[in-house]
């Protein structure tokens, strides 16, 4: 059976909640590294400073469910 489908409650909120806090300083980290790039391309086309923001909100979009992976994958091996 999938793992993920055996999880109780109490598993599934532990999960949820160290998602919630290391999406906090993990999106912070993006936000950072996006804010420092878009002024490093505040020169360049707006077609790369484009391309660079929706980089960044593409990541910020997949951090949870990689972060979720994780936190599960510690979950199961304790």
């Amino acid at each position: 059976m999938i793992p993920y489908l055996r999880l109780d409650s109490v598993a599934l909120w532990h999960i949820a909640g160290w998602t919630m806090v290391h999406f906090l300083w993990l999106g912070a980290l993006v936000g950072i590294a996006a804010a420092a790039l878009r002024l490093v391309l505040r020169r360049a086309s707006p077609n790369a400073r484009y391309v660079s923001a929706a980089t960044g909100l593409a990541i910020l979009t997949a951090l949870p469910l990689v972060i979720a992976q994780a936190v599960l994958g510690q979950a199961s091996a304790a």
